[in-house]
């Protein structure tokens, strides 16, 4: 068996071995091979469970981030493994429709991962100011004028106002961004306070446009009370999310 790292373009094989070369992946020393038309990136693999440590994704993504050094990089996903080379090739080959137009989305770019949030505090107090009929109810709330199915109704009005200009925020910012970016993913924000939460794909002469993008918008957000939101940058790092090829044989797929 071996475990699967990504694809190289042919022309990018011998760069990629030599950025390669002594880099302890997860299970051993990195290969590079013709297959297929395409260069394989692999390692061996006895066929034992991989489990998701920590340590072991570091390794697999380091691989990866370094292999973009020799040229675009079509990645695989942490613990995918496959029978034989062989096997790959027969999948590359049958796949090459779609591997050729992978490699023309992701040539000459990169994912950016961007989270931009705020705090509860600055959220709820924005939401509030912003709703005559939030701030009366808060206000009677705060005098100690109303009962409990009148907090009940205040905390669920409050709730849909926040998602509403959580929503609202996302737009502006994904409308200021749209100029500097291939595609993105939109991703599940993980509180209600966090506006954006999404991977890009950005042209690399673009990197410094979309950041400056990011920061100016970032900065005029009118999700919080009057306050920038926090942005961050994930990446740039291999296009994971604007690549769907599985090249794990029947019989080998996640490692763990």
């Amino acid at each position: 068996m071996i475990y699967l790292y990504g694809l190289l373009e042919p022309g990018d094989a011998e760069a990629g071995r030599i950025v390669l070369t002594d880099v302890a992946g997860v299970t051993g020393a990195v290969s590079v091979s013709a297959c297929g038309g395409l260069a394989l990136i692999y390692g061996p693999h006895d066929g034992e469970d991989i489990l998701p440590r920590r340590r072991l994704l570091l390794a697999h993504a380091k691989v990866l981030e370094l292999a973009m050094q020799a040229g675009p990089v079509l990645p695989m996903r942490f613990g995918m493994s496959s029978p034989s080379l062989d096997e790959v090739e027969r999948l590359v080959i049958q796949s090459r429709d779609a591997v050729r137009e992978a490699f023309d989305r992701v040539r000459g770019h990169v994912e950016i991962g961007v989270r931009v949030s705020t705090s509860e505090e600055d959220a709820l107090k924005a939401a509030i100011s912003a709703s005559p009929q939030l701030a009366a109810a808060h206000a009677r709330l705060s005098d100690g004028q109303a009962d409990h199915f009148a907090k009940v109704d205040f905390g669920r009005a409050l709730g849909e106002q926040v998602g509403r200009r959580r929503q609202a925020a996302q737009k502006r910012l994904l409308t200021e961004l749209k100029p500097f970016v291939a595609s993105h993913v939109l991703k599940a924000p993980e509180t209600d306070f966090e506006v954006l939460r999404a991977e890009f794909l950005i042209a690399e002469d673009s990197l410094d446009s979309f950041t400056s993008a990011l920061e100016a918008a970032a900065s005029g957000l009118e999700f919080g009370n009057g306050t920038d939101g926090a942005a961050q940058i994930v990446g740039p790092g291999p296009a994971f999310h604007f690549v769907n090829i599985s090249l794990a044989g029947e019989a080998a797929g996640k490692a763990a």
